[in-house]
């Protein structure tokens, strides 16, 4: 899917560069004025220069200066359809540098209000109410964290520091906790800043697919990921099962590494009356962990969209049965989470960076 949303993406672009050139020409024409064709060939020049700098930035740094560019041209494509609309009502056409102050204008607080909340984690709070006979547990969740991506591995130890305060009885890390090119200085910190979470039953991980790591040249394996998880005392579930006197914690393993039980074999035999808390990072499996009667399943993965309305699509095209937040059909009960940190793309549109506060009751 990716593959294919980044090559149609690449396709806009070169088509939008193309529009927001002369969009750059009209302006610089309101500005400029040329008159005799050399003044003509001087706008087109002037005109490129902004243009340039866009595209220098889309290949210097794909992600973010590719995406600005995209939503600048989404903006400017906006504003020119409302000027079209205002001089059939008005019958005067709007000014094409007016267009121009709109749309850049309307593009840098959009993007730089999606920075802001990429950078800025906050707290999102959840009760779940329950019929099972348990005590109160209040467990903190957060999903992509990406080590490396929004911070390093002191800004981690600073969030597992608000974490703390929270007075968590356990930690859950539902996937993605570090990234594809996060490096092994950083994960080594991050590791003891979860070793050093004072909770009642401990500080459990599963997997996610940028846990494997893509990237050839990171530094860690797989493996010394796990080394130094275990060597903080964190707990890792892949397909496996933590019992406490009341509850079940069930972690399973990410699609990505294919061979995996499903929630039902993971289930069978267990006692029914213990509350089940599935750690699962993948969204998308949510007919047989009602099937199997799972009470609460924690997810992660798709960062609450990242960028709107990419999260939608996907839940409509059927890749994720949620895209954010509490959903419950049944007697179970699903919480999406947007993810601590992000991937490559420095931006969330319409979501926030966030870690889970959730009391069951």
């Amino acid at each position: 899917m990716f593959l294919a949303l980044f090559i149609v993406m690449f396709i806009v672009l070169i088509i939008g560069f193309a529009y927001l050139l002369t969009r750059f020409r009209h302006l610089v024409s309101h500005i400029y004025s040329p008159e005799n064709k050399k003044g003509k060939i001087l706008a087109w020049v002037y005109a490129g220069i902004p243009l340039l700098a866009l595209i220098i930035w889309s290949f210097a740094s794909p992600y973010s200066g590719a995406i600005f560019s995209l939503h600048l041209l989404i903006f400017w494509l906006l504003v020119d359809l409302f000027a079209i609309i205002i001089r059939l009502i008005r019958k005067k056409p709007m000014i094409h540098g007016h267009r121009a102050i709109i749309a850049l204008a309307i593009t840098v607080a959009y993007m730089g209000a999606g920075y802001f909340f990429a950078h800025h984690v906050f707290e999102t709070k959840y009760t779940i109410d329950t019929k099972k006979d348990i005590e109160p547990i209040r467990v903190v969740m957060f999903a992509d964290s990406h080590v490396g991506a929004t911070f390093d591995g002191e800004g981690f130890a600073r969030y597992m520091e608000d974490i703390q305060k929270t007075s968590p009885d356990m930690v859950l890390i539902s996937g993605d906790f570090v990234d594809d090119d996060s490096n092994k200085a950083d994960l080594i910190k991050s590791c003891e800043a979860l070793g050093k979470l004072q909770t009642k039953y401990g500080v459990f991980y599963v997997n996610g697919n940028h846990d494997k790591g893509y990237s050839e040249y990171r530094d860690f394996t797989y493996d010394d990921m796990i080394s130094e998880l275990e060597k903080n005392n964190v707990i890792i579930l892949e397909d496996e099962i933590y019992e406490a006197d009341d509850f079940y914690i069930i972690g399973r393993k990410d699609e990505i590494y294919k061979k995996r039980q499903s929630v039902a074999e993971l289930m069978s035999g267990l006692d029914p009356n213990k509350y089940t808390i599935v750690l699962d990072h993948r969204p998308n499996d949510y007919d047989s962990e009602v099937d199997a009667k799972c009470d609460l399943v924690l997810s992660g993965h798709t960062h609450g969209g990242q960028l709107f309305p990419i999260g939608q699509f996907a839940v409509l095209f059927g890749i994720n049965d949620a895209n954010y937040g509490l959903k419950t059909i049944d007697d179970s009960n699903f919480i999406v989470t947007s993810g601590l940190g992000d991937w490559a793309i420095p931006y969330k549109t319409f979501c926030i960076a966030e870690y889970c506060v959730i009391d069951i009751k």
